[in-house]
């Protein structure tokens, strides 16, 4: 179970989440827990959570920043991440090199980054994350509890 996944679960309500390897011994307490409850968490299903907590922060900051560009800048950052020129990007969407060269140090000032090499980076890993967001589904290896 991937921590999109254990999001997901806990997202629709699901009080806790146990691995299918968890210790048989642990689903007498969780159980009980769950009871009084509480949220019983497998323990790599907590470390998952909390790296996902810590790392929010810094991923909604990411994203804000990615949201912060003009349409014309996604389209321009779309082809810089392609690894295309100036000359290029500029014939591909009908601009002079001069407005490219603009957009992209408006990309690069508005992302924080230093390159274009950095923004490509930056939105790859933000596309790959909504992507790999958008999959998430049930995993037969997990078992979730609702009070």
């Amino acid at each position: 179970m991937n921590d999109g996944q254990i999001s997901a679960a806990l997202r629709a309500g699901a009080s806790g989440v146990l691995l299918r390897q968890s210790a048989a011994d642990e689903l007498g307490p969780a159980v009980e827990l769950l009871a009084r409850g509480g949220s019983p968490l497998s323990a790599q299903v907590a470390e998952l959570v909390l790296t996902g907590y810590l790392n929010a922060d810094r991923h909604f900051a990411e994203t804000a920043r990615v949201g912060s560009l003009t349409d014309r800048e996604h389209e321009v950052l779309s082809q810089l991440s392609l690894g295309l020129s100036n000359s290029e990007i500029a014939r591909l969407l009908h601009l002079s090199r001069a407005t490219v060269k603009d957009h992209v140090s408006a990309i690069l000032a508005k992302l924080g980054t230093n390159n274009r090499v950095q923004a490509a980076v930056l939105a790859a890993v933000l596309a790959n994350r909504t992507a790999s967001a958008a999959e998430h589904g049930a995993d037969r290896g997990a078992a979730c509890l609702s009070a």
